[in-house]
């Protein structure tokens, strides 16, 4: 899912970079031009326009200009956008199929920490992932692309647009505000869990990387959701895992993020 992801904002931005859109808008009218140049000074001497040449170009020579290659990008990145950031995610909608599954698996999880059976609840709260198609990564490759994307969310986050259309749109008009940051603090919630059960050593086939994503991804949720949807509590306790486990994988490298996700947390705590 997220290797998808990652692979349709490198297309749009190599796209956008290479821009063969405008190329082929200008194109015509680069080409246009140089014949009509070509064909003044054919005979050796300049020969003045009356303008009628302009009555000759057809009506619809508009469509290769500069300004409809402009619209056409935005109309592409515009379509890019939605499908990744208000419509690339699933959500618990009451009273669905998927709410019914996800539901199912997150009570039996919570029964099974309640009985000291963290490996079984482990698998329960993947089965909560797997039932919304935010399944945890496997191979190296998408346990590397969800880290990126979790990551580049988390930018958009701090720069405060993502937040706000996560928070608005995401999921799509038929959910409410909400029913949104509702179904994003149950998400945090799962995410977290699993990884503290990966913290306390009950999903040992998980690698810090894989853990490193739910992490980021609870981290992201649960900004998403905000104060009025989780408590301060869960919220400080979100930002400070997500802080120890980007020390455990970066170490001093990155020093800075986790200082200002405890930053953060301290800002959560009442």
């Amino acid at each position: 899912m997220h290797t998808t992801r990652v692979a349709l904002c490198m297309f749009a931005f190599a796209f956008f970079a290479f821009n063969p859109v405008g190329k082929v808008f200008t194109g015509g009218v680069a080409d246009g031009g140089s014949a009509f140049a070509a064909s003044q000074h054919a005979g050796g001497r300049n020969i003045l326009s009356d303008g009628s040449e302009l009555s000759a170009v057809p009506w619809w020579g508009f469509l290769r200009t500069p300004a409809m290659g402009w619209l056409v990008n935005i109309i592409l990145a515009s379509i890019v956008f939605a499908k990744l950031f208000i419509f690339g995610d699933t959500f618990i909608k009451p009273g669905s199929k998927v709410s019914t599954a996800f539901w199912r698996h997150r009570k039996q999880a919570d029964f099974d920490l309640a009985k000291g059976n963290h490996e079984a609840a482990a698998r329960n709260l993947v089965l909560c992932l797997t039932a919304l198609g935010h399944p945890p990564p496997g191979s190296f490759l998408e346990t590397a692309c969800s880290v990126t994307w979790q990551m580049f969310r988390q930018i958009l986050h701090w720069a405060v647009v993502g937040l706000v259309v996560a928070r608005r749109a995401a999921g799509g008009p038929r959910l409410s505000s909400s029913e949104r940051r509702r179904a994003a603090a149950d998400l945090a919630l799962v995410h977290h869990q699993l990884n503290q059960l990966h913290m306390l050593g009950f999903v040992p086939q998980w690698s810090r990387w894989q853990s490193l994503t739910q992490a980021l991804a609870a981290l992201n949720w649960a900004q998403v959701a905000g104060r009025g949807s989780l408590t301060p509590e869960a919220l400080a306790e979100v930002h400070i895992a997500a802080a120890l486990r980007l020390l455990q994988c970066f170490s001093v490298r990155l020093h800075f993020i986790p200082r200002l996700l405890l930053c953060r947390a301290s800002w959560s705590w009442p």
